[in-house]
């Protein structure tokens, strides 16, 4: 037997085996899933109440991208524990429920209960409660360079963590320019995110508990300022003391990867009894650093 029909025939088998490992399966029946209500709100002592309420969709309907089911006659309650309780009201436009703070104030240290239910008879619960501030959140350092018409920012970002009980953490910073926004012609000062990397501006304390933790932040300008037009005025940071659903929510979420075909699986994290969704605190604090306070072309510390 020669090469060809030695090769012929080992093709043949192949094939053969990998046909048999196939079978095609028809008529799968999904398990029928009731509607549940998805609860989305965030509270802090420093924001006024809002919530977000629509319905989940069976896996068999067709998803549609920004075209959530909207549930605009339910019933939305947010309480403090063995305290005051606000009913909130829906803003036909804005598709949320709402209440002023002075309606019910949201204090740091105190638990606070969402009570969601329609006329259909779903109802879905959850309790979440407010940390305290963390007022330490400090720029350190700020280092500057030019090179090949692109001017880099690396701004380092410290602060300290809490005494006692473990607490989470989230940071949000920006630099603060003056210069022609081409998706704001009518403003001349807007803000640019600085970059982290991947998940570093979520932080649990427990793997440092009590200590001092510090984030690099990036900034890249192309032409040297911003739109070739413009100048760097300072940096804002925000530190945000989360509770652990915060936490735990945002976290499922950063892992989860809806774009790769081949990604792991993500349980997105939920703390809604009878439903979907989160009902998470923050308590936030804020600093602004004047660009000319420390700016130079050089690395520049600044003092604690």
């Amino acid at each position: 037997m020669n090469t060809k029909h030695i090769l012929s025939l080992f093709l043949s088998i192949v094939l053969m085996v990998f046909s048999a490992c196939v079978e095609t399966v028809y008529d799968v029946d999904l398990p029928k899933t009731d509607p549940k209500l998805v609860v989305y709100s965030y509270i802090s002592p420093d924001d006024n109440l809002m919530v977000r309420v629509t319905t989940s969709r069976p896996i068999t309907e067709r998803q549609v991208y920004g075209d959530p089911r909207w549930v605009k006659n339910a019933t939305v309650k947010i309480k403090e524990t063995g305290g005051q309780l606000a009913t909130l009201t829906y803003d036909q436009e804005a598709n949320y429920y709402f209440s002023n703070l002075s309606n019910l104030p949201i204090r740091a240290g105190r638990q606070y209960e969402i009570d969601v239910s329609t006329p259909l008879g779903l109802r879905a619960t959850a309790i979440c409660k407010v940390p305290p501030q963390n007022t330490t959140v400090r720029i350190t350092k700020v280092d500057s360079s030019f090179q090949s018409y692109e001017m880099r920012y690396k701004v380092r970002i410290e602060f300290d963590d809490l005494p006692g009980e473990p607490y989470f953490y989230r940071i949000f910073a920006s630099a603060v320019v003056e210069g022609n926004d081409p998706n704001n012609p009518q403003g001349n000062i807007f803000e640019m995110d600085l970059m982290f990397d991947y998940g570093q501006a979520l932080i649990d304390s427990r793997i440092r508990e009590g200590g001092n933790f510090v984030l690099e932040g990036t900034l890249y300008i192309y032409g040297g300022v911003p739109y070739n037009q413009g100048r760097l005025r300072g940096f804002r940071v925000k530190l945000l003391s989360v509770d652990e659903p915060y936490f735990r929510f945002h976290r499922s979420n950063n892992l989860y990867d809806g774009e790769n075909p081949f990604a792991e699986p993500v349980i997105i994290y939920s703390n809604i009894a009878n439903g979907l969704g989160v009902f998470a605190a923050y308590n936030l604090h804020e600093i602004y650093y004047p660009a000319s306070n420390y700016l130079t072309t050089k690395s520049t510390t600044i003092g604690k």
